[in-house]
């Protein structure tokens, strides 16, 4: 009976074996970049609603506020709007940030949406 050569195995298994680590790892780091992204459109939409809000209360326009601040944070504003009067009201504003790292095909941006106002309800 004549015996196989196995000389090499071992290095094919080898390389495959950290091929597949390769892959986990880059998908790994785009989505801990895509969560990132998230949170930080999460954190400017509040940041901009509650700029457009405490704008409102003391009597100037809400959305141009917001905007400067999305502006500032690196996100744009896709929708404003203020609802209610002076004394109870809600400011909703919606950004969206670019999705880091891009990947072709893939969704480009995420879109959130923060309100702030004197008429926010707390509870949950």
């Amino acid at each position: 009976m004549r015996r196989r050569d196995e000389r090499g195995a071992g290095t094919v298994l080898t390389a495959v074996v950290l091929l597949g680590l390769c892959l986990c790892l880059a998908v790994g780091l785009v989505a801990v970049g895509w969560m990132s992204s998230r949170r930080h459109a999460t954190q400017v939409a509040d940041l901009a609603a509650l700029a457009g809000a405490q704008a409102f209360a003391r009597g100037d326009r809400a959305c141009p506020v917001a905007t400067e601040v999305a502006d500032r944070n690196e996100a744009t504003v896709t929708g404003c709007a203020t609802e209610g009067e002076r004394s109870a009201f809600v400011v909703r504003v919606e950004v969206q940030v670019q999705l880091r790292p891009h990947l072709r095909g893939a969704p480009g941006t995420v879109t959130v949406t923060g309100v702030a106002g004197s008429a926010v309800s707390g509870g949950g």
